[in-house]
């Protein structure tokens, strides 16, 4: 009788300690299921936020949110130039502004939903370390569209605005990563760059040079019509 006890009291035995390594192994797997969870997704979060850190990233996401609206300033400057300008020079000058302008608009939003999702937020120029006025982002339409002679107002308002695109290019162009930009920038600095120096050229054969020599946003103010 003593024999049976024994052996029933060994089968017991061995089924708790099975049961007890099965535990700890169920405990085990489970433990390493979630640890694989998490390194995945923490992988995938740590690569978004890389991808969004990465140096330079900062500064390309400030250049579009700047450089959209800047451009969309320049656009209703050359539409209003359409209407009025008295030399057929500012009005050649006001149909390529509109056609290159609408096209990078176009591209430089196209890019910011690619980079950064959704739409460009708001300017913000001292994350480039200049002023709005220093960006070009300001520009008086209401004057513009009263102003006599149009032609020299459009220029001493085009002139410091063109000047604003080209600080903001040279900044991507400096800090920014993303190729695109970088292109786009220098498209900025080569074409309106050349088209500062024949507003200046304008200026001074059609009006004489302004004060400031010939375009800076401390220019005189042309006379304004009633």
């Amino acid at each position: 009788m003593s024999e049976v006890r024994t052996t029933v009291h060994k089968r017991c035995q061995r089924r708790r300690t099975t049961l007890a390594l099965v535990g700890r192994l169920s405990v085990l797997v489970s433990a390493l299921a979630v640890t694989a969870l998490l390194a995945a997704c923490g992988s995938g979060s740590t690569g978004e936020a890389t991808r969004l850190a990465a140096p330079g990233r900062a500064t390309d996401r400030e250049f579009i949110a700047l450089m959209v609206p800047h451009h969309e300033g320049a656009i209703e400057m050359a539409r209003a130039a359409l209407k009025r300008a008295e030399h057929p020079e500012i009005r050649r000058l006001a149909r390529a502004i509109v056609a290159t302008q609408k096209r990078e608009v176009a591209t430089l939003r196209a890019i910011h939903r690619d980079l950064f999702g959704g739409k460009p937020g708001p300017p913000r120029a001292h994350r480039f370390g200049m002023t709005m006025d220093e960006a070009g982002m300001h520009h008086d339409m209401p004057m513009l569209e009263r102003a006599r002679p149009f032609d020299r107002a459009f220029i001493d308002m085009m002139i410091p605005h063109h000047e604003g695109a080209v600080r903001m290019a040279r900044v991507e162009l400096g800090r920014g990563s993303d190729p695109r930009l970088k292109r786009i920038a220098r498209a900025i600095v080569k074409t309106q760059s050349a088209e500062i120096k024949q507003l200046r050229t304008w200026r001074d054969r059609w009006y004489g040079a302004s004060e400031s020599g010939g375009g800076s946003s401390g220019a005189a103010h042309p006379m304004m019509g009633h």
